[in-house]
């Protein structure tokens, strides 16, 4: 009895501690947000551009002819590139006021400067979250197997019922999938962009460490995150831009609270005999 009672009084705490750092993550992510407003506006559009996971077609595929080669071969490099400078830019970006050197005016320089530096490392860290996300992948593959080939299809199948089945793949399947992935690499990409660490096999071994004790902080990080890439819905222009955006400012806010979270759990972070650069904000 006495150990039952010592365990659910460790849950307990557990609870109301990752109550209260969802609140000083949250507070702190909307303060990033409100001093970033193009980024915010800027990383809603990048994200509520991709073509999802899997893409949503919404018009056969025609053959390319003449300049529309070459317009084509220089737009697919652009998207890689951009896919991987993206997200290492806007940490940075809504992460800079805290950034080494930083300054009020020169915010954009100093995220270019994080991001230049942090490249290497960030680009392996974006293949690592790919390969956290192959749950999902496989679930597609198998979902067009026991389905139906409703979302990759080429011409599109856009019947309401096909359409209302892609949904709820996404909604039921692929964003808890995708989710659970990015929540364990919460914070791989600010340890690396932010506080400058180079060993990617360090940033996720802290990041996981982190996870397990903000469980709550974490698994939202990760919907949100995983929503720009993983919602589509709409069977308008109209309706698809508008989820589509919402699902993009989704995940700019969870990129602002996986920075929030960095700073705050700055006392989980020092089994590996780190310095605490910033006094912690939780619990004070």
């Amino acid at each position: 009895m006495p150990s039952f009672r010592l365990t659910a009084f460790r849950l307990l705490e557990m609870a109301v501690l990752g109550v209260e750092l969802l609140g000083v993550v949250v507070r702190d992510a909307w303060r990033q947000c409100r001093r970033r407003p193009l980024a915010v506006a800027i990383g809603a559009v990048l994200a509520a551009g991709s073509p999802g996971f899997p893409p949503h077609l919404d018009q056969p595929s025609q053959e390319l002819h003449g300049w529309s080669n070459l317009v084509f071969a220089l737009i697919i490099p652009a998207g890689l590139v951009l896919s991987v400078v993206a997200p290492l830019f806007l940490v940075a970006w809504l992460g800079c006021q805290r950034l080494p050197g930083r300054s009020r005016g020169a915010g954009v320089v100093a995220a270019a400067r994080a991001t230049r530096a942090a490249l290497r490392p960030g680009v392996q860290a974006l293949v690592l979250t790919w390969v956290f996300s192959l749950p999902a992948q496989f679930a597609v593959l198998i979902g067009e197997g026991v389905l139906g080939p409703t979302f990759a299809t080429d011409p599109p199948v856009q019947t309401p019922a096909a359409l209302r089945q892609e949904l709820v793949f996404r909604l039921a399947v692929m964003w808890p999938l995708v989710a659970a992935g990015l929540a364990v690499l919460a914070l791989l990409l600010p340890r690396i962009v932010l506080d400058g660490e180079r060993a990617v096999e360090r940033a996720v071994n802290l990041s996981g460490r982190v996870a397990r004790r903000a469980v709550l902080v974490c698994a939202l990080i990760g919907l949100l995150e995983a929503g720009g890439l993983v919602i589509r819905a709409g069977s308008s222009t109209t309706v698809e831009l508008t989820v589509a955006g919402l699902a993009g400012l989704g995940s700019l806010f969870g990129i602002a609270m996986a920075n929030a979270l960095l700073w705050h759990t700055r006392p989980w972070q020092q089994s590996e005999g780190e310095l605490d650069p910033e006094q912690p904000l939780v619990g004070g």
